[in-house]
């Protein structure tokens, strides 16, 4: 299938750029409060399971990526602006250029897969 060839785990290639494993991974979700305990988890955990601004800008970046087949690297972030009446998030800029970069070195080797057209196995 279109994914034989994949080499997992898919992986950053600056070791610097991989802040966003083990419980750091959690920071892509939104946190709720201190006290908040979600439905959708019964190990205490706090967040819920709908993407923080940082999860938001990450999806929004891989589907760049993908759909326009080129590098997320030098993108603009959400710095508060105003848009259509409503008030974007603030990413920090470090945090930003490393998730276009990540992006950049776990989708962009990939394309000829996932526009193979072939359903994978």
């Amino acid at each position: 299938g279109p994914l034989a060839g994949l080499e997992l785990p898919l992986r950053a290639r600056e070791e610097a750029s991989a802040r966003w494993r083990g419980t750091a991974a959690h920071d892509l979700y939104r946190f709720a409060a201190p006290d908040f305990k979600s439905h959708f988890c019964d190990d205490g955990c706090k967040h819920d399971h709908h993407p923080s601004a940082l999860g938001v800008y990450l999806n929004a970046l891989v589907f760049f990526a993908t759909l326009f087949k080129r590098s997320p690297v030098g993108a603009a972030w959400p710095q508060g602006q105003t848009i259509d009446g409503r008030q974007l998030p603030t990413i920090p800029e470090e945090s930003a250029k490393a998730l276009q970069q990540i992006v950049h070195d776990v989708v962009l080797p990939h394309m000829e897969l996932w526009w193979s057209g072939e359903r994978p196995p």
